[in-house]
C-alpha cells in the first residue's frame, strides 16, 4: 500500500471515529421534554357547541370560538355566548360562524352566513355589515368566507360573491367583482380564503 492510500485509510478511520463519539454523545444527552397540556372545551363546560369553525386568541387573551350555534369568548374559566337577538340591533347577526379575524386597532371582525360583523370590545357592541343591493358600496353578499387584515390595516372580506375592501373613514366597502383576469362574468366569485405574500 502506497503513503497516499494509508493517508486516506487513516482519514477515514479517524471521520468514523469522530462521527460514533458524536452519535455516542448525542444519544446520550437528555432529550428536552416540553409538557403541552391539552384541556378539552366541551358543552358541559359551557361552550355552545361542540363543533368549532374558528377559534381566535385576541390581544387581552381571550379565546374566541365560533361554532354553528353562535359566537363564544373564553376568559379560561367561563364563556360568554353571543347570539343574535332580534330586538337588539347591536347583537351579532348570525348563529353560524364562519370566521374571524382581530384588527390592529382590536376589533373583532367575525363573519358569519348573515353578513360581517364588527365586534367592538370597548362598547361590547356588535355593528352589522349586509348586503344592500341598492348601495353600491354595501358589502356584496352575506355570506362572509373569510376576513383578513393587511400589513398596511386594510380589511378584506371574501364572500359568496367577490372581493371587498374595507374604507375605515367611510365606513362602507369597495366590491371587487371580478376576482382574477382569468375568469369571466359566468365564473364563479367565490372568495374562501384570503393570504397576503412577503
Amino acid at each position: 500500500m502506497n503513503k497516499l492510500n494509508c493517508h486516506i485509510v487513516s482519514l477515514c478511520k479517524s471521520s468514523i471515529r469522530t462521527v460514533l463519539i458524536l452519535l455516542l454523545l448525542v444519544s446520550n444527552a437528555p432529550a428536552q421534554k416540553e409538557d403541552i397540556l391539552f384541556t378539552h372545551l366541551t358543552v358541559e363546560d359551557g361552550l355552545s357547541l361542540n363543533v368549532v369553525t374558528q377559534i381566535l386568541q385576541d390581544r387581552r387573551g381571550f379565546m374566541w370560538f365560533g361554532t354553528y350555534n353562535g359566537l363564544n369568548r373564553y376568559d379560561g374559566y367561563n364563556f360568554k355566548i353571543f347570539l343574535p337577538e332580534v330586538s337588539n340591533p347591536h347583537s351579532i347577526s348570525s348563529h353560524s360562524i364562519w370566521s374571524l379575524c382581530e384588527d390592529r386597532e382590536g376589533n373583532i371582525w367575525i363573519g358569519t352566513l348573515n353578513g360581517l360583523n364588527k365586534y367592538n370590545w370597548k362598547t361590547e357592541k356588535f355593528y352589522r355589515y349586509k348586503n344592500n343591493p341598492d348601495d353600491v358600496h354595501s358589502l356584496s353578499n352575506n355570506f362572509v368566507y373569510t376576513v383578513f387584515e393587511d400589513n398596511s390595516g386594510t380589511i378584506w372580506v371574501g364572500t359568496l360573491n367577490g372581493l371587498n375592501k374595507y374604507n375605515r373613514e367611510q365606513d362602507n366597502f369597495a366590491v371587487i367583482k371580478k376576482v382574477s383576469n382569468k375568469l369571466n362574468a359566468d365564473s364563479i366569485n367565490s372568495v374562501r380564503c384570503i393570504a397576503q405574500d412577503k
